[in-house]
């Protein structure tokens, strides 16, 4: 059988498989019972994981760009964030993001991963 290999879809099997769910309690709903803690308003497909923070103060999201362009990813937290910051794989903050309320934004480089720290 021969055919096209789609990099960016295979990129993007083997990051799925390989990243077990996690489910995330918000025990202060402050949201419709929607079943949503993080609202994804742009680069859905660059979100691996999600899980609690080692230090149990926040949520890491990690993320994937397997593409050849820059990735834009914005997510609204459902409420207002205390902040957000791009971190080491250890979860030290590398490089803190601007906030808007309950929304942040960043930018993943081509071919790269991330983590970003979320805080309430």
């Amino acid at each position: 059988m021969t055919g096209h290999l789609n990099i960016d879809a295979a990129m993007r099997f083997s990051a799925e498989v390989r990243t077990p769910p996690v489910v995330l309690r918000d025990r202060s709903p402050v949201l419709p019972a929607s079943g949503a803690v993080m609202k994804v308003l742009e680069g859905e497909d660059v979100i691996v994981g999600s899980k609690v923070a080692e230090d149990g103060a926040g949520v890491i999201v990690r993320l994937l760009n397997s593409t050849r362009q820059k990735r834009k990813l914005s997510i609204d937290a459902g409420r207002p964030l205390e902040g957000a910051w791009l971190v080491h794989p250890d979860e030290r903050p590398s490089e803190e993001l601007g906030t808007v309320a309950s929304t942040v934004s960043t930018a993943v480089a081509p071919r790269c991963s991330a983590s970003l720290l979320l805080k309430w």
